[in-house]
């Protein structure tokens, strides 16, 4: 079954925390009040929610790992696919690079290290769960697709 994502704004070089940054001294250099309030506050919640985005985003890149073959539970796992996905946080949509990796011999289900080295956070940080939500063994479809697994990865 495929799952549908948002769309994520598109990445622009400048970071999400200077555009917050830059808002807020625009507002604070004003002397006028803001005319809507209403459209100031959602403002200032999409810059904050982007920053959130942002950080979630660089934290589970690094929970990654990128390697031809790994070693989980004394089994030995290559990579099949490195692909950008989305993941679902409590921020809205999170891209991720990642890597599926799959047992020789085995059929149609992959691992994913990202889930394995981020654990069950069972809260803000669903991004760990994957696109379907779930932190199992699942399978994948031809594109890589599939959900995230936990264990112990040895590199």
């Amino acid at each position: 079954m495929r799952v549908s994502h948002e769309q994520t704004a598109p990445v622009t070089p400048e970071k999400a925390f200077d555009r917050l940054q830059a808002f807020i001294a625009e507002r604070r250099s004003s002397e006028e009040p803001c005319g809507d309030m209403e459209c100031f506050e959602r403002e200032l919640h999409d810059y904050v929610v982007a920053v959130e985005r942002e950080g979630l985003a660089e934290e589970l890149a690094r929970l990654d790992v990128d390697l031809p073959a790994v070693t989980m539970e004394g089994e030995v796992y290559r990579q099949v696919v490195r692909c950008e996905e989305t993941y679902t946080s409590a921020a809205g949509p999170v891209r991720v690079m990642r890597s599926l990796y799959r047992r020789l011999g085995e059929g149609q289900r992959t691992l994913c290290p990202l889930g394995a080295t981020g654990g069950d956070s069972g809260g803000a940080v669903d991004a760990a769960r994957g696109p379907a939500g779930g932190l199992c063994g699942g399978t994948s479809d031809a594109a890589g697709r599939g959900r995230i697994c936990s264990g112990s990865w040895g590199i």
